[in-house]
């Protein structure tokens, strides 16, 4: 029997869990196309987990803030015979549930924005391999 591929951690948390304890809560507040599960998926297959997922635990239960669109790829990825490891999590504290909502419309925010010209400048200066990153 051939071993199935197991998903790199790349970071420290915490705490860890496993990927059936993370529940969403944000429901369907971000979609997520085709093209952007692919290059989702590419990503996590070459850089493995790479973030913590924010959680907020409540009820002995684990609610994510933030990593909704990361814990689907890893379900299919799972579905397709990958091994999914203990995941990296850390704990958001909120008093209840609006205020974990709220919270992941504050993660969610981008409050800086690229330009091209710095992202050019970032990737020159970095000497970063802007093809590879294409597709992710």
């Amino acid at each position: 029997m051939a071993q199935k591929t197991k998903i790199r951690i790349t970071c420290t948390a915490s705490h860890k869990a496993k990927l059936d304890d993370l529940i969403n809560i944000q429901g369907e507040l971000k979609t997520l196309s085709d093209e952007a599960f692919q290059k989702l998926t590419v990503s996590i297959l070459q850089y493995g987990i790479t973030f913590p997922f924010f959680v907020w635990p409540n009820a002995k239960k684990l609610y994510l803030v933030d990593g909704t669109q990361r814990t689907r790829v890893l379900q299919v990825l799972r579905e397709k015979g990958f091994e999914i490891p203990l995941l990296p999590v850390d704990y958001i504290e909120a008093a209840n549930e609006t205020e974990a909502k709220e919270k992941i419309l504050l993660i969610s925010s981008q409050y800086g924005r690229y330009s091209e010209e710095s992202v050019y400048l970032f990737v020159e200066l970095a000497k970063i391999d802007f093809e590879k990153l294409k597709p992710m």
